[in-house]
């Protein structure tokens, strides 16, 4: 079974009767796409909203971006879909209510229908992202260095994403890289709102029908998809920080 699991032999499915490998790569395209497009907006908004807060620190900006990220946290991604289908699909038909086109299809169709999927996959992880972000740069520029820096006038721009920002944004590397199994694990409820066919979709149905071989298929790829996110993580380090070097 293990050597067959390294040749990419995943088993039959008992249900369905096909090859689990092939059920997994027939639904892993609309998981990606969603997943990526997600992870991408939760680290270029969260981020920066991060790093903005730490620099107005106890300002208007800090406060709303604060509040906003703690709610975006506490809010369920199930209802947050429910209510983003009513305002943006029902009431304003701005996009899609449900389903997925393949950008090799249609890309500006495929954009409209994973749009919202992705903001909602990704609402959690941004807000995560932005606490983080935002704790490591105030920490950071309350070192000596910062305040040497500071003492000879070079401007605070300079400061910040020069002196800073490389050495705050290990820690955000580090929770980015084990977010992406989160994204994967998220997509389950997702594309149930959503009602997509992807690999999420494929996992609920396979532990509602109890087929155990498609369960174990698509955890299998959810544990490698962990171990290569650390294995990324640990690679950036070299180049995020000098200081840090493999031997």
């Amino acid at each position: 079974m293990a050597w067959g699991v390294v040749q990419g032999d995943l088993g039959r499915s008992i249900i369905y009767r096909e090859d689990v490998a092939d059920m997994i790569i027939n639904r892993l395209p609309p998981t990606l796409h969603i997943g990526i497009f997600a992870f991408i907006i939760s680290v270029i908004v969260g981020v920066p909203m991060g790093i903005m807060a730490a620099v107005k620190r106890g300002g208007w900006i800090d406060g709303f971006i604060t509040t906003t990220a703690n709610f975006a946290m506490a809010i369920p991604n199930f209802w947050l879909g429910i209510l983003g289908i009513y305002l943006f699909s029902l009431t304003l038909g701005w996009l899609p209510v449900q389903g997925y086109v393949s950008p090799t299809e249609d890309f500006w169709a495929s954009t409209k229908y994973v749009l919202m999927p992705s903001l909602v996959l990704g609402l959690s992880s941004m807000a995560i992202l932005a606490r983080q972000a935002r704790s490591s740069m105030l920490e950071i520029i309350r070192q000596d260095y910062i305040r040497t820096a500071r003492s000879k006038g070079i401007k605070q721009k300079i400061i910040i994403f020069k002196h800073a920002l490389r050495n705050a944004i290990i820690p955000v590397v580090t929770l980015a890289g084990l977010m992406l199994p989160n994204i994967v694990g998220g997509s389950v409820i997702i594309e149930q709102v959503f009602n997509i066919n992807g690999l999420g979709r494929l996992l609920l149905q396979a532990v509602f029908n109890q087929d155990i071989v498609v369960v174990q298929g698509c955890l299998i790829l959810i544990t490698v998809t962990v171990a290569l996110a650390n294995l990324l993580v640990d690679i950036s380090y070299n180049y995020i920080d000098p200081r840090i070097r493999y031997k």
